[in-house]
């Protein structure tokens, strides 16, 4: 403990006295100023606009529906054909769903999603702020800091940071944050020579709830041991003490991998299947080679207010390391502290370094980020910096004796300096240059409250009233600098973001729901169905096979049959349907079912009824999603760079003799207002008069009768434009998918209006489809259709009549090696079929990849049985069970070590 003059002394009696107070204070104060901030963005209950922005909306509502089932009984956390086109959702599960915090949501019905998601959020928030204050409370020598709001208030710094507003969106990183402290914690108890058991589950804790986040704080606890070692290694004996440490730290980080074994192993099975994994670890390895990140002062200027005026994007490419203009003082003050240690103060600098040198360096970024480049969301490890500017804060207001007058002096032209630096690079914008001298002024008046005040002659602390005014104000200014920038953030992603309001969210909700429920009371069948999307995930939401997908865990051998087959697809993470895809196509994935709000589909689907504002319609050409097919499916190859002659190829395949179903046809391209330019493989073409509209018109030559189809191939990153046919507007193109495929109908011409002042166009590909020829298609194969039945979502039974000449079984959903088929009670391997290729940059395919799953069979009638476990689970929990059986083991025995014996009492006489 410290004494009246702030130095080292014995603890004093009572110094937890009132750390409840501390710990509750630090855990609503975040959650309040998180509510105060949805009340002032209106989200519901306050307002009509809800918090289910950017990847909430396009992914999260609807993982949160599911998780929702599972809790109900009704899904399952192994597998699901709602994971288009079906899939291993322990993966999905352990990306999204596993937080304890999550199970909130079982709580509200699916309507009130958006509440639940808020309460979610907020809770997370103030169990940030808690395990925040867990940490600063913990460090008895610097005396006792339950007195001061400023524990409180560096807590909520920590908790309503730059990084959790800026990225609440995506809740699940958030548990991540709030165990952040607790490892830290336990690594500074390991080096105190004391228990590992708090930096073990903690750690283990993290990778069980994210694996992502957990991966991060590993490689956050390896850095942080190795500095720690060089701050407090004894000057004698140094090797035995490095010796222990490092063995316990060791032994912990490997027991926390073990307990998460359940989750790790699973996970490391699906990543190292899929391809996207090794390419990341050579992005990785190739980028290490340059250095072209964002400039360092770039990075920095993510310490400073950002208004929304100045940043166009809603998640701008630098870090998110703002943490309050007290947090920045108190950092700053830290390094000039005369009571801190030289060696102490060279760890916390080269960790900051460190970690400011990972955000430049793009081949570091890599590798914190698990060898994938983070998509949409840059610097997802950007939380680490305001942890350790919070703890250095904390660390120099405890000793905040050995501050003077000259050191906020210092800060305050050093830190003004910076931004003038800062507001030079961003070419002195009017707009901006206000929350810059806004930023230099509080750092200034914090620096002001910290170092200044009557202090007493014997040791230069303050006196108990201008502590308290200082204590007091720096908080104020904390938070309310805190309050301020949530505020710009929040309304900046609100701008940038589509978003919907609480009551259309739940009226789509309810409206697909019953939708879905009228579909199976009409057919208690396994089929596909597509419903208006609120987003690409609504299959998961309300658990029926459907065709779109959007997920970090896509798998890229279905991805590449996809956009092989035409359907939207980025290749990396997403499929969109589109009514206009084709239903050739449609029929071959057993898509049976289609509900829309607007226009009918353009090909031969048939009314079946009305339901609200939807009319569902039903394809009269969808096969069953196990099929018999020749032995050629197993041999196929689909081309990625034209889906009509996919689609030719598959159906040849599948019935072994070959077959022209998309027949194709010849088109002309007419520019309006663009002036076309060769570049790459396509065209660009630019709008000549910026005034005036522009726009691209293909038409068709040598159409017969039946339904025309084109495909808008895109060349590279395009630019976003709409479709219209007929006179009819067709919808969005969407440059960013490689394909974009259009049922025209009777319409031979399809036109292009620009949306910006250029398109890349690859090509355009017209088709006719042979109505014919497609019925004669289906009822073949229709002869061996497997008759089956979903007994839970990993388990598929029924029967099948094979045709004299078929040997195969095409199952219509991925191959995965978890996948365990017997045939007539015997078990028989299931195989890989249908190799697609994936895109590259640059539109090359590259190697094929293996998608959907073939079971080889004999002709005749048979028993089919299908289950799935996700691989490398069962060895997971073996481990896991291993690894806590041992650690028990290992406490019991310590326990009966320190144990006194015994002594026997002599006997009375």
């Amino acid at each position: 403990m410290m004494d009246r003059c702030g130095k080292a002394g014995a603890p004093q009696r009572g110094a937890g006295r009132g750390s409840w107070r501390v710990l509750s204070a630090a855990f609503l104060l975040p959650a309040c100023l998180w509510l105060t901030l949805a009340a002032l963005r209106g989200w519901a209950p306050f307002g009509p606009h809800s918090v289910v922005l950017a990847d909430m909306r396009n992914q999260y509502i609807s993982f949160f529906a599911y998780l929702q089932g599972v809790l109900r009984g009704q899904n399952s956390l192994l597998y699901s054909l709602a994971k288009s086109p079906g899939g291993n959702m322990w993966d999905l599960a352990a990306t999204y769903l596993f937080s304890p915090v999550n199970l909130l949501a079982g709580l509200f019905p699916a309507a009130r999603l958006p509440e639940a998601l808020l309460c979610v959020v907020t809770l997370k928030t103030g169990l940030c702020g808690l395990t925040c204050a867990l940490f600063l409370c913990a460090r008895a020598e610097d005396g006792p800091p339950f007195a001061t709001p400023v524990t409180v208030a560096l807590s909520t710094a920590y908790a309503l940071s730059g990084y959790t507003t800026r990225y609440f969106s995506n809740v699940m990183w958030l548990d991540g944050v709030i165990l952040l402290p607790l490892v830290a914690l336990g690594l500074r108890r390991l080096f105190a020579g004391r228990s590992p058991w708090l930096y073990l589950f903690s750690l283990a804790g993290a990778l069980i709830t994210h694996y992502y986040i957990g991966y991060m704080l590993c490689l956050f606890s390896a850095l942080a041991f190795a500095l720690g070692c060089l701050a407090g290694a004894p000057r004698r004996h140094t090797l035995a003490w490095l010796g222990r440490r490092a063995g316990l730290f060791t032994l912990a980080s490997l027991g926390a991998a073990g307990l998460a074994a359940f989750v790790l192993l699973p996970v490391f099975a699906s990543l190292s299947s899929d391809s996207k994994a090794s390419l990341g670890v050579l992005q990785s390895l190739a980028a290490l080679r340059g250095t072209d990140g964002a400039p360092r002062l770039g990075i920095l200027s993510g310490l400073l207010t950002v208004p929304l005026a100045t940043e166009q994007d809603a998640f701008p490419a630098i870090p998110a390391l703002f943490c309050g203009a007290g947090t920045t003082a108190l950092t700053g003050l830290y390094f000039l502290n005369t009571q801190i240690r030289w060696r102490e103060k060279l760890a916390a600098a080269l960790l900051l370094f460190a970690l400011i040198t990972s955000f430049h360096d793009p081949g570091l970024n890599l590798i914190w980020h698990g060898f994938n480049s983070p998509m949409g969301f840059p610097y997802r490890n950007a939380f680490l910096f305001p942890f350790c500017a919070v703890a250095l804060a904390g660390r120099c207001w405890a000793r905040r004796g050995g501050t003077r007058r000259w050191h906020g002096l210092a800060i305050a032209v050093a830190f003004a300096g910076l931004a003038l630096l800062i507001a030079r690079r961003e070419g002195f914008d009017a707009a901006a240059l206000p929350w810059r001298a806004l930023d230099v002024a509080l750092v200034a008046g914090c620096c002001l409250l910290i170092t200044c005040g009557k202090r007493r002659p014997a040791c230069g602390d303050p006196a108990p009233r201008a502590r308290a005014v200082a204590a007091w104000g720096l908080a104020l200014i904390l938070c309310a600098h805190l309050l301020l920038q949530g505020e710009l953030t929040i309304r900046r992603i609100q701008a940038g973001t589509f978003q919907m309001n609480r009551a259309a969210i739940a009226n789509r909700i309810t409206q697909n729901t019953a939708l879905a429920q009228a579909i199976r009371d009409r057919d208690g069948g396994l089929y596909r169905m597509e419903l208006p999307l609120l987003n690409a995930d609504d299959s998961l939401a309300l658990g029926y096979p459907g065709l779109s997908n959007f997920s970090s865990v896509a798998r890229q051998g279905p991805l590449a049959l996809f956009g092989a087959l035409g359907y939207s697809s980025n290749g990396i993470s997403t499929i969109l349907y589109s009514p206009h895809t084709g239903i050739a196509a449609d029929s071959l994935l057993g898509l049976r079912y289609l509900a829309l709000e607007n226009t009918p589909p353009q090909t031969d689907w048939r009314p079946l009824f009305t339901q609200g504002k939807a009319t569902v319609y039903e394809n009269p050409y969808a096969l069953p999603l196990v099929f018999a097919a020749d032995a050629e499916v197993m041999r196929a190859c689909l081309p990625t760079d034209t889906p009509f002659e996919a689609v030719n190829r598959l159906y040849s395949a599948i019935l072994g003799e070959e077959t022209t179903i998309l027949r194709p046809l010849t088109g002309d391209v007419t520019p309006s207002n663009a002036r076309p330019a060769p570049l790459g493989d396509g065209t660009v073409y630019h709008r000549q008069d910026k005034a005036a509209p522009a726009a691209i018109t293909a038409a068709a030559r040598d159409a017969a009768a039946g339904p025309v189809y084109v495909d808008i191939e895109v060349s590279g990153m395009g630019q976003p434009a709409r479709v219209s046919a007929g006179g009819q507007d067709m919808g969005n193109f969407y440059s960013y998918h490689r394909h974009n495929l259009f049922a025209l109908g009777e319409t031979t011409d399809v036109t292009v209006r620009f949306e910006s002042d250029y398109l890349r166009i690859a090509r355009f590909q017209f088709a006719q489809q042979d109505t014919q020829a497609l019925a004669r298609a289906v009822e073949m194969i229709r002869e061996g259709g497997a008759q089956m039945r979903l007994l839970s979502g990993s388990h598929l039974a029924g029967t099948v009549h094979v045709p004299p000449g078929k040997t195969a079984l095409l199952c219509t959903f991925p191959y995965d090696e978890g996948w365990r088929a017997r045939v007539d009670g015997k078990d028989v391997a299931p195989l890989l079929s249908l190799a697609a290729s994936p895109m590259r940059a640059g539109g090359e395919p590259g190697a094929p990849l293996p998608s959907l799953m073939v079971i080889p069979i004999t002709p005749g009638i048979h028993a089919l049985d299908l289950r799935y476990t996700p691989p490398g689970l069962a060895a997971g929990a073996w481990v896991s069970l291993a690894t806590a059986a041992l650690i028990a083991g290992i406490a019991v025995w310590r326990k009966a070590r320190r144990r006194p014996l015994a002594v026997a009492k002599p006997m009375a006489d």
